[in-house]
């Protein structure tokens, strides 16, 4: 089996749009290195993601301080494909990715993804002791597009 073709294995249960998002980072994909070419111009911030990600997965090593494991970045795959607003994206030292967002009014919110679980962090105005934990799950993606969906729309703000 191709690495491109264990990406694609890896990545099930996407919609249409993840479908061929992923063909397109394929089609692109050399794969002696697994490295995806996007340097066209207008490509996305989840392409910009996914280049991450399948870096992340392709160059590290298990003796690395920061390894995070398959399932991680399998788990942070599924999640950057499916959310409607894209976050930094970080590598930690917890075996863990952590997702960023920032409002203009320095409001933030992270995401860090594991193995069997996620926690969420909401801090408005970077006021951290009005610091929020809403409950996440990665069952259920949609919850966690709402709760991100609900930081866009300063629900989370206190403004």
């Amino acid at each position: 089996m191709t690495l491109q073709q264990q990406l694609a294995d890896r990545v099930g249960g996407l919609s249409d749009e993840g479908v061929k998002l992923v063909e397109q980072l394929l089609d692109g994909m050399n794969p002696r290195f697994f490295v995806v070419k996007l340097d066209r111009d207008g490509e996305s911030q989840k392409e910009k993601n996914i280049q991450l990600l399948s870096e992340m997965m392709a160059y590290q090593t298990k003796e690395d301080d920061d390894f995070v494991s398959d399932t991680v970045i399998d788990n942070a795959v599924k999640l950057v494909f499916h959310l409607t607003h894209q976050p930094e994206l970080f590598k930690t030292f917890e075996n863990s990715i952590n997702m960023q967002f920032e409002l203009s009014d320095r409001s933030y919110m992270e995401l860090e993804v594991f193995e069997k679980r996620i926690t969420c962090m909401i801090v408005p105005q970077r006021e951290y002791d009005r610091a929020l934990f809403p409950e996440v799950s990665l069952d259920d993606i949609g919850s966690i597009n709402k709760v991100v969906e609900d930081f866009y729309s300063d629900k989370w703000s206190g403004s």
